[in-house]
């Protein structure tokens, strides 16, 4: 028994959620765990407000144009991605739609602060040898972006606002720079 299946018996113990009948691997979060998991949304949406952050949600169908350029940065991301039909896209996540976006406005000021939380949807794990630790639909899936000419500031602005929020969980924080091939194609550099 893997690790993570032995936390979703102790969470379906305690009626926070339970296993989809359909798919083990994915959940159903009960009124209890709806109050921990919108606890927990609140928690990040204010630390993001407060630090002048602007939220937004972007649409869930994406046009495979406005795509194309994240297939230089994410390996395979039609594999990864499920399709509506020959054209349209769910998101599997949004970094090209936070860019199609800004590129759209007339008149922006950096820096530009933004954030959504949402659900994104991937085909995570096609081999069924390896156990899958993600489900189809990450809900919710927080992503912040910005825009800046001075990125050391708002990077360690991220920073502070990320270690707030394990603060208040009591997680331990490590942050490290991601390699090369999973940098944005716009960004000098990604941590996580």
């Amino acid at each position: 028994m893997y690790k993570i299946d032995r936390i979703l018996e102790l969470l379906e113990d305690v009626k926070i959620l339970s296993r989809a009948p359909w798919d083990a691997n994915s959940v159903i979060w009960h009124e209890q765990g709806l109050k921990i998991l919108n606890n927990f949304i609140e928690l990040i949406k204010n630390l993001f407000r407060a630090s002048l952050y602007e939220e937004f949600l972007f649409p869930a169908m994406i046009p495979e144009n406005v795509l194309k350029k994240q297939y230089e940065h994410y390996r395979d991301i039609s594999k990864l991605s499920f399709y509506l039909d020959d054209t349209t896209l769910l998101r599997a996540t949004s970094e090209s739609q936070f860019a199609s976006y800004l590129s759209s406005q007339k008149i922006l000021t950096p820096p530009i602060r933004m954030f959504q939380v949402c659900s994104v949807f991937r085909k995570e794990n096609t081999n069924l040898l390896i156990p899958k630790l993600r489900e189809i639909e990450i809900n919710p899936f927080i992503e912040m972006m910005t825009f800046s000419k001075n990125s050391t500031t708002e990077l360690q602005n991220e920073r502070n606002i990320f270690s707030k929020i394990l603060l208040k969980l009591c997680i331990p924080e490590l942050c490290s720079m991601r390699p090369s091939w999973d940098t944005f194609p716009e960004a000098k550099a990604t941590y996580a």
